[in-house]
């Protein structure tokens, strides 16, 4: 890591409090008791996150059992110690449920903010005026550009900071007999699948997580955390390759050093531009094209500048120190601005080359909308 993070007295203050965000579900969970609740099915995606904010703090020196767990789901009704909170992760209106605009008592640190465009979630972030809110914690660092380009829409200083998960540490070596796992593919996906992937493929790993409990308490948010952690340290030891849809998949395996196939049946998804750059971009509509056996992606450049980035956005944060939040601001934008170069071109054809194909299912006046805003 770089001599530069030093720089960073991360735990001047022995008296911080520091919080990081859990998973409890709750816009999935029943409003009133039942014998009969449904059992929730969480996305692992989402505790794999949380292992990436743990490991930031880690490196930071900061006590890892010290920290405060803070749902997700629940940041307009925390009412724990006052604490700063990473804002990693997925946001959106579900259900009834919207956290924002968070409590009084957070402190948040925004690096590696997806705000979703499911369920008019940004009309609703609009209409209560959560970028007004924003712009104290400015610069506001982003999982994916859409959600950049968004709030730099309202005039909020924001930026491209990508996802903690493209942080964990390389692994050494591979496996000598290493596994080709799939993850999580459509059915129409497999069918496509080619025959050497097809004779060595594992199915033995999933990103779905079905808890026991509903609603979910601190120990479920735990559990499906301990399983994360089982499938990340999988893949470190037995992967020679990782084929799947998952970006909370791809992006551990790349930083690991694993190589990724990475398929969507959605490339209009705003999610995966946090992978531009870093992977091709195959559409399930030309998966003749793929590469079946890529090389390791070398990053650990761009991998130090997002935690440098992290660690002074979140010790900033705890200080109210707008110029440590920007810190590594300059010096990542430039680096992820020359990251897209490498596979500008795969985007864009895969875009428009899947909109296409569907062209003679959705009716021709909405296939062109969709190419021209896919550009």
């Amino acid at each position: 890591m770089s001599s530069r993070l030093g720089q960073i007295d991360s735990v001047a203050n022995a008296k911080a409090k520091y919080g990081r965000l859990c998973h409890l579900y709750h816009y999935d969970s029943e409003q009133e008791p039942s014998p009969n609740k449904h059992p929730i099915i969480g996305n692992l995606g989402d505790a794999i996150q949380s292992i990436a904010v743990t490991e930031i703090y880690r490196k930071m020196g900061v006590d890892i059992d010290s920290l405060l767990p803070v749902s997700r789901d629940d940041l307009n009704s925390y009412s724990g110690p006052v604490c700063t909170l990473p804002m990693q992760g997925w946001f959106a209106k579900c259900g009834q449920s919207f956290p924002f605009p968070w409590s009084k008592r957070i402190n948040p640190a925004f690096v590696g903010f997806h705000l979703s465009n499911r369920a008019n979630t940004r009309k609703l972030f609009i209409k209560r005026r959560i970028h007004e809110a924003m712009k104290r914690h400015e610069p506001i660092g982003c999982r994916d550009r859409n959600t950049a380009s968004f709030l730099q829409g309202l005039n909020v200083d924001a930026y491209f900071s990508g996802c903690l998960t493209l942080t964990f540490e390389k692994r050494k070596r591979g496996p000598a007999h290493g596994k080709v796992f799939v993850v999580d593919l459509t059915l129409k996906m497999l069918n496509q699948l080619p025959r050497q992937i097809l004779e060595r493929a594992d199915y033995s790993i999933t990103h779905y997580f079905a808890f026991r409990n509903n609603p979910l308490s601190m120990a479920d948010c735990i559990e499906s955390e301990q399983a994360a952690q089982g499938i990340l340290d999988r893949y470190r030891e037995e992967a020679e390759l990782i084929v799947t849809d998952k970006i909370h998949c791809a992006m551990p395996c790349i930083a690991m050093g694993i190589p990724v196939v990475f398929i969507t049946n959605n490339v209009g998804d705003a999610r995966f531009d946090v992978l531009r750059g870093l992977l091709p971009l195959n559409s399930h509509y030309e998966m003749n094209r793929i590469d079946w056996n890529p090389p390791p992606v070398d990053f650990e450049g761009l991998k130090s500048a997002i935690a440098n980035n992290a660690m002074a956005t979140i010790e900033g944060a705890q200080r109210n120190d707008r110029g440590m939040r920007s810190r590594f601001k300059h010096e990542l934008l430039n680096m992820t601005t020359a990251m897209e170069e490498i596979f500008p071109s795969n985007w864009t054809r895969c875009k428009r080359k899947a909109v296409r194909a569907i062209a003679s299912i959705i009716p021709f006046e909405k296939t062109r909308k969709k190419i021209r805003r896919l550009g």
